[in-house]
């Protein structure tokens, strides 16, 4: 990151970060003071105005100056909260990141957690995992407790305001039988709008999602046109969808028209496959989306190298087309990979007390 050159003046206000997986709140905050340093501002306050583990993602409001006197009162807002639910499975960490100490071949079905959401809505006393970012002490609970610390929990109010299930997965694969995608709100009283995005990522939806209006964004990934019914796979950092479009829909004359890897977002319902027609090797490949609507996000030119597919290029073509070259399966799949191995050792490390200097 490069640092902006210096005002002079001393900054106020709110940077929004979209946190990463494995960054801390805290080291997000000392990386903003060293690019100010860096960079020859006035020494300027800072505080975020949420605590997120490294194990979570999302919106970290980073306050400056001023703003840091409304820090506070942004830790008890209103706050909306996507996670997946994992039965049959419990951890030493109550995380994704611990160790299996028991498990159960106990699955609910959705219709059994519809029916108990409500009694976990409204006002409540919360103990706080131990395994939390809240502090004690100026520390994060979870690692003193990860320290070989023995941590108390206070009690504190809060008010749940909705808990709603967004994509149960029931049926098909049964290592996804045990996910279950919800969202939870809590201290405000509007409903939840949909995403202008998505409404789900591309390797999310499966048989029981059939009947439902969905939207999705991606990447064109291939085309295949059938004669008036144009096939399209979507592709987004999760996984591929099957679009599908006729005669009768809108979104055929501009599906057709545009180039793989142009950015589209599709509005359509989701429909089974035709028996003969299912991907067993797809995760979403019992269903495909027809498609209502599309809006294009941005509209790609002709590619010097395909993204589909493993093709062999030479070296110098694939470093100069990296941005193109990283998209390939086996390139993305490795530097996930890679970004998860490095996040994984950053946070023991942290937790171990380690400095990182750059």
């Amino acid at each position: 990151m490069t640092a902006p050159a210096s005002s002079g003046t001393k900054l106020h206000g709110w940077i929004i970060l979209d946190k990463p997986l494995g960054l801390g709140s805290t080291t997000a905050v000392s990386a903003v003071k060293r690019i100010l340093r860096e960079a020859g501002e006035p020494k300027t306050k800072v505080g975020h105005g949420g605590t997120l583990d490294p194990l979570a993602t999302g919106v970290l409001p980073i306050a400056l100056g001023e703003a840091t006197k409304l820090a506070g009162r942004m830790l008890d807002a209103t706050k909306a909260y996507d996670f997946t639910i994992r039965f049959g499975e419990q951890t030493d960490t109550l995380d994704g990141e611990g160790v299996v100490i028991a498990t159960s071949d106990v699955r609910p079905t959705f219709s059994e957690i519809e029916a108990i959401l409500a009694t976990f809505t409204g006002p409540i006393e919360q103990v706080p995992p131990a395994y939390s970012a809240l502090k004690i002490d100026g520390k994060p609970a979870y690692a003193r407790v990860r320290a070989g610390e023995a941590v108390e929990m206070k009690v504190r109010a809060v008010t749940v305001h909705e808990l709603a299930v967004r994509h149960p997965r029931e049926g098909g694969d049964p290592a996804q039988q045990r996910k279950l995608g919800s969202r939870l709100r809590g201290n405000d009283e509007t409903g939840i709008m949909m995403h202008a995005y998505r409404t789900h990522k591309c390797a999310d939806l499966r048989a029981s999602d059939v009947g439902s209006r969905v939207r999705l964004s991606g990447w064109i990934h291939r085309k295949r046109d059938h004669g008036g019914v144009l096939f399209v796979d979507l592709r987004d950092h999760y996984g591929l969808t099957q679009v599908v479009c006729d005669s009768d829909s809108p979104a055929l004359p501009i599906l057709e028209r545009l180039r793989v890897e142009s950015v589209v977002t599709i509005d359509g319902d989701v429909k089974a496959r035709a028996a003969g027609t299912t991907n067993d090797k797809l995760p979403t490949g019992e269903i495909e989306v027809f498609a209502r609507e599309v809006n294009v996000q941005s509209e790609a030119a002709e590619l010097p190298m395909p993204v589909a597919g493993e093709q062999d290029y030479p070296e110098d073509i694939r470093l100069k087309y990296r941005y193109l070259d990283l998209r390939r399966e086996t390139m993305h799949r490795n530097i996930i990979l890679r970004s998860q191995v490095i996040a994984s050792i950053r946070r023991r490390m942290i937790d171990q007390g380690f400095t990182e200097f750059q």
